[in-house]
């Protein structure tokens, strides 16, 4: 909704949506690795288990004899948003935007690991078959106000300000873990405790036995940005840019590793933009160098439940550039390269329990999560880079056209723990090539391309079904299950579209 007072222009957006997500997934490998390492399976019984005398823990006794797991998910998702902002002309010297912004976002989360045949007397109270639960509702607020000026120092010197000071309060409330019967047999003490103290009096939410987590963590700050832009000319620019940036602190569904903090980003850059030869020649760089604080990061922790937390810092430092050249009329060149120093500018460790520790020390990785200063921050390759030939020309009627692209990347690792990283290995370098030739007429095309033409086995991701030093143990006798994402596979296709 937009409308104007005087030369001014006032916009209001709302905006929301609802959203229902149910999945299954198979979950063996985390019983067969736990097992292989903890022999876990020994606590996993059959419906015969209706006490605790008469299925001790690790007892043969009433043990399943195929304790496969499956994640039955149902995951509710809602989002709603408001917006006001005022805007004064673009065409005056000096200009400015300002304006509010409230959003709140929530996410009903049901993961139920089940497995088949599992003890009524065992499983989690009202949800049969179920060895973990977790019941949870997650809420996101966040409000914020902003405003930009921008003044026109001199005709071709522009400098730009911004401020925009936030709040968030962040919320999550429901149940995880075992039942109290478990618990009491293994001595887990995850979920509602061996005598049930992990329930806190006088609280419930939906179809849980009790509720065992309800916390929350409130922040509040502001972020800035200045930016300064000189034009040589109508084809010419160059800027610098101040900016900084954050992400809200949360709740781990694990309740023992408390909340994580917000992390901060503060970012230098400058750049130049360019076009030469009367518009034929486009080239565009930019050298950055961000300072990341308290950055937050995942990782599979006790019984492989996700967990965040706040690392001390990171230097990230790079260059871009970008180029277009029309060598011909038919001939189109383009290209961009992008160069990357991204590493931990101090250690960090934490002890078995996920506390950071102030004084590192030195790395025993069985005991401590370590990663000393200088780790390569995870997925984020030294180089990465593409180049596209497209050539076009007249084929009886139509408008064809011939094009070759090629992408490449350096070697990237996917951990920051130096265990991690010891025990997945890094993503070799790997560089892809495609080809394509169409025609087109009257907005009908019809292209025949093919993707990855040799077939390239690169690798977008590498990681374990669970926690992963179990999944990806260097134990005697307990094999490894590291699963690889590659990327696209040679594929070959036939593509025919009409534009209406």
């Amino acid at each position: 909704m937009q409308g104007h007072i005087g030369d001014y222009t006032l916009t209001y957006a709302v905006s929301g949506f609802l959203r229902n997500e149910k999945t299954q997934t198979d979950y063996t490998d985390y019983s067969v690795f736990y097992d292989g390492v903890y022999g876990s399976g020994g606590n996993w019984k059959d419906n015969n288990c209706k006490s605790v005398p008469t299925c001790t823990l690790y007892s043969p006794i009433n043990a399943l004899a195929h304790p496969q797991q499956e994640i039955y998910g149902d995951d509710n998702f809602t989002k709603e948003s408001n917006e006001i902002r005022l805007a004064s002309p673009s065409t005056d010297r000096l200009r400015f935007i300002v304006g509010a912004f409230q959003e709140e976002q929530s996410h009903h989360i049901i993961q139920d690991y089940q497995i088949q045949g599992f003890s009524d007397y065992l499983a989690v109270p009202g949800w049969p078959n179920t060895i973990w639960l977790t019941n949870q509702q997650r809420v996101d607020r966040d409000v914020a106000a902003f405003t930009e000026v921008q003044f026109d120092i001199l005709p071709n010197l522009t400098i730009l300000g911004g401020v925009r000071p936030y709040y968030y309060d962040n919320t999550l409330k429901g149940f995880f873990g075992f039942s109290e019967n478990y618990d009491y047999m293994t001595t887990f003490g995850a979920g509602e405790g061996a005598s049930g103290q992990n329930c806190k009096p006088g609280q419930s939410f939906v179809n849980t036995p009790c509720v065992d987590l309800n916390k929350g963590v409130t922040g509040s700050g502001e972020t800035h940005k200045i930016n300064l832009t000189y034009k040589f000319d109508d084809d010419r620019l160059a800027y610098f840019t101040y900016s900084t940036g954050y992400r809200p602190g949360g709740i781990n569904r694990n309740a023992d590793f408390g909340p994580y903090q917000a992390d901060y980003l503060t970012n230098y850059e400058i750049g130049f933009k360019s076009s030469w030869l009367d518009h034929r020649l486009i080239f565009n760089t930019a050298l950055y160098d961000e300072e990341w604080n308290q950055f937050q990061f995942a990782f599979l922790g006790p019984n492989s439940l996700t967990i965040v937390k706040n690392a001390p810092s990171a230097d990230i430092r790079g260059a871009e550039f970008q180029t277009e050249f029309r060598a011909t009329d038919q001939l189109t060149l383009t290209g961009g390269l992008t160069l990357t120093d991204a590493k931990l500018t101090k250690a960090f460790c934490t002890d078995d329990s996920g506390v950071t520790l102030s004084d590192c020390g030195g790395p025993n990785v069985y005991s401590v999560s370590y990663a000393p200063k200088g780790t390569a921050l995870p997925y984020t390759p030294d180089v990465k880079g593409y180049t596209t030939a497209r050539y076009t020309f007249a084929f009886l009627d139509w408008d064809a056209h011939v094009q070759g692209s090629i992408g490449f990347q350096s070697r990237a690792h996917v951990a920051i723990r130096e265990l991690d990283n010891s025990l997945l290995g890094s993503m070799p370098s790997y560089a892809t090539y495609d080809l394509a030739a169409g025609v087109e007429r009257n907005r009908l095309s019809l292209e025949i391309w093919a993707k990855n033409i040799t077939d390239e086995r690169g690798q977008e991701n590498r990681g374990t079904p669970c926690t992963i030093y179990i999944c990806a143990s260097s134990l005697p006798g307990v094999p490894q299950a590291i699963y690889v994402v590659p990327v696209q596979p040679l594929t070959v296709g036939i593509t025919l579209s009409q534009k209406f």
